[in-house]
């Protein structure tokens, strides 16, 4: 056989071959189980990007409580600094001894 050539039994080439698979006994029966466990695979794989998705919502929320927390932090030592700038300053002004 030269090369390129596809070898075929002529058996597989009778009349009625093409649905001899469909005229096997539980045929449907067993494409209809198929069928539906293709959908339970793809529903198994929507609730694990919906679980996903919920836990990106989580953590993107948990950042920006944390966002929110680091800006009043980064805020009181601000205040805090400008108060000790000022008290040190009016000190210095009024002529009083620096405690620190």
């Amino acid at each position: 056989m030269r090369s390129g050539k596809i070898a075929v039994d002529l058996r597989h080439l009778r009349a009625g071959s093409a649905h001899a698979i469909g005229q096997r006994p539980g045929a449907w029966e067993r494409a209809e189980i198929a069928v539906l466990e293709i959908g339970l695979l793809r529903l198994g794989v929507l609730q694990l990007l919906l679980a996903l998705f919920e836990l990106c919502i989580e953590k993107a929320q948990s950042l920006a409580g944390l966002i929110a927390i680091a800006s009043k932090v980064f805020l009181d030592e601000n205040v805090d600094q400008l108060l000790h700038d000022l008290t040190h300053d009016l000190r210095a002004a009024a002529g009083g001894s620096d405690l620190e």
